[in-house]
């Protein structure tokens, strides 16, 4: 692999004379070999021996010898390693080609499997790119050889466009009699669309939302959250009902104090944080929630808007959201 490539060597000085012709066109007219005449010093990293068969590259124990020819890999090979697929076909995304060779002469095709099963970061410097590369794996998970299931938490709101795909040919396959055939669908949820039932947060999500309790409130706050999911069994809950265990458990807390402790100032310190984080919020809600089996669909891309949503808010929505996709998971394979 080339790391650096310094010149020793390039056009003579005499085709630098004239400042508004190029070196290239004075050469081109005297007819000068720049690859004959031209000489660079490149600096290489040794990557090792490509194995066809395992398609990774293996480290040589013994690394080549000083003044061993070295040949440029020509584009069949490098597409053959940097391509486990080929484009278009069954669990492959492609995502562009080498820049370093000519247009589409090596293109880079990944592997869904490979891409999905593990994490993935886009890195580059502002506007360079990243979005755009996202959207296009994006795309390539929607098309007809993929069919994928594909979640976006979009908390800058700029994947909305993505909703052109449910109307392009291009995401779309024919049943050949075997059925209705494939088109690729989207669905975008608005910020104000993106529910989470409050009833599905846990403390921690608790003290992350009502930041800067005091460990009285923290205490008293625990104590409810236990005593309302053990009273409602599973069912849903809200915010009345998390005033009312917090109330409860003061009240059992008073009873059970020697000392007669009043914590009157504490329950309704902690009651109205209650009341003013969760009954005005349009984002924590008694009863919806957002619907599992129809965020995640084959065939389908949902969008979930978080732009206009509290910092904060978006990350229990995501932990939420997270939590229960994952004991979902656990109760298929049980």
């Amino acid at each position: 692999r080339i790391l650096k490539r310094v010149p020793l060597q390039l056009y003579p000085d005499t085709f630098l004379a004239e400042p508004e012709i190029s070196p290239a066109q004075v050469a081109a007219m005297v007819g000068y070999d720049s690859l004959t005449n031209e000489l660079f010093e490149l600096h290489v990293a040794i990557m090792g021996y490509y194995e066809q068969a395992t398609g990774s590259f293996i480290n040589p124990w013994i690394p080549p010898q000083s003044g061993k020819q070295i040949f440029l890999a020509d584009d069949d090979m490098l597409s053959g390693i940097l391509s486990r697929r080929q484009a278009g076909q069954n669990g492959s995304a492609s995502i562009g080609s080498l820049l370093t060779r000519a247009p589409d002469a090596v293109p880079v095709v990944l592997s869904v499997r490979d891409l999905v099963s593990t994490h993935l970061a886009i890195i580059a410097s502002t506007g360079a790119g990243k979005s755009y590369l996202a959207s296009v794996i994006i795309e390539e998970l929607m098309q007809p050889y993929n069919k994928a299931c594909v979640l976006i938490l979009d908390p800058h709101g700029e994947y909305g466009t993505l909703s052109e795909i449910a109307n392009s040919v291009q995401f779309s396959e024919d049943g050949n009699g075997r059925g209705s055939g494939y088109q690729a669908q989207v669905r975008v949820y608005k910020p104000d669309q993106v529910k989470v039932r409050l009833s599905s947060l846990n403390i921690g999500d608790m003290r992350h939302l009502l930041s800067e309790m005091t460990e009285k409130q923290q205490y008293l706050l625990n104590r409810a959250l236990r005593k309302v999911n053990e009273t409602k069994r599973g069912t849903p809950w809200g915010a009345s009902d998390l005033k009312a265990a917090v109330r409860a458990v003061a009240k059992q807390k008073g009873d059970e104090d020697s000392e007669g402790a009043d914590d009157s100032s504490t329950v309704h310190a902690l009651t109205w944080r209650i009341e003013d984080r969760f009954e005005n919020s349009f984002t924590f809600d008694d009863i919806q929630h957002l619907d599992l089996p129809e965020i995640f669909k084959p065939g389908q891309c949902t969008v979930l808007q978080l732009n206009d949503i509290d910092e904060r808010d978006q990350q229990v929505v995501v932990a939420t959201l997270l939590r229960r996709l994952y004991k979902a998971r656990m109760d298929t394979e049980r």
